[in-house]
């Protein structure tokens, strides 16, 4: 009996019923699950700051609780936010005040909740195909759905898979708002390179008209100077790793970790298959 009772109250399946009532009331009632899945990801990111898992080092603690607060803005002031594709350069919008909200860290905080299936649903009942990339898809129906707010704007590049070119203009026309694409040749030349600084001149304008601000160049300058910096730290490390010297997370891990940054720390991804 108590080998039951542990067993029901147990951090997974607290968490595997949380995303089964989710998927439940999102046709009926969509937002109330966005207003449970927003109170979920606040009692988290509560527990991120005041009881942080030891065994994560700083880095990874303070990634936690970005990411998370990433998310609850996006739910709570989507008109903070602006939806963009996963290898989007987002430096502008950091300096221009305005969350960069990643589709794939979105929906894997939906399947790290046990919350995708409804989604997945509600998108292929709109016509998305079954094989259509998990990520997007879960993005899509939750949109759909009426789970997912409008968020300011769309700013997304043509890189890494056809998903970011379909997507993206779908729900720009879906929700009625703006989107700036920065189309990012596929070789590598002084011109390719000019082109692209020059689409993302363009986007300082974008921004500027559509969040009524003007771009603070000084800031611009600390926030490049910082990713730049980062950039540097992350090769660095890559290295050590390779020579033996020291462990980072692979691909998979990261990708992992990011779905346990919600509720009380999912031990493991699962549930629906994601595919890309």
């Amino acid at each position: 009996m108590k080998d039951e009772i542990k067993e029901t109250f147990c951090m997974p399946n607290i968490v595997e019923q949380f995303g089964k009532y989710i998927n439940k009331i999102t046709p009926e009632h969509p937002e109330r699950a966005r207003a449970l899945l927003l109170a979920s990801y606040r009692a988290y990111g509560l527990k991120l700051r005041l009881a942080p898992t030891r065994e994560l080092p700083p880095s990874r603690q303070f990634s936690a609780q970005y990411v998370n607060k990433t998310v609850q803005t996006m739910l709570s002031h989507p008109e903070r936010a602006a939806l963009v594709s996963v290898l989007m350069p987002c430096e502008l919008l950091e300096t221009m005040s305005v969350t960069p909200m990643c589709a794939e860290l979105y929906s894997c905080f939906i399947n790290g909740a046990y919350a995708e299936s409804a989604f997945a649903e509600a998108a292929e009942a709109e016509g998305i195909a079954e094989s259509y990339c998990s990520y997007h898809k879960i993005l899509l129906g939750s949109a759909y759905a009426g789970v997912l707010p409008a968020p300011k704007f769309i700013v997304n590049t043509s890189l890494v898979c056809d998903a970011n070119n379909l997507t993206f203009r779908e729900l720009a026309d879906y929700y009625g708002i703006p989107q700036f694409y920065v189309d990012v040749p596929p070789e590598q030349s002084e011109d390719c390179v000019a082109y692209v600084a020059n689409e993302l001149r363009e986007l300082k304008d974008f921004l500027e008209e559509h969040t009524g601000k003007k771009l603070d160049e000084s800031l611009l300058k600390e926030t490049v100077a910082r990713s730049q910096k980062t950039i540097h730290y992350s090769g660095s490390a890559r290295k050590k790793r390779v020579a033996g010297r020291c462990q980072t997370m692979s691909h998979r891990n990261c990708m992992r970790f990011i779905c346990r940054t919600m509720l009380w720390a999912r031990r493991k991804l699962t549930g629906m298959r994601m595919s890309c």
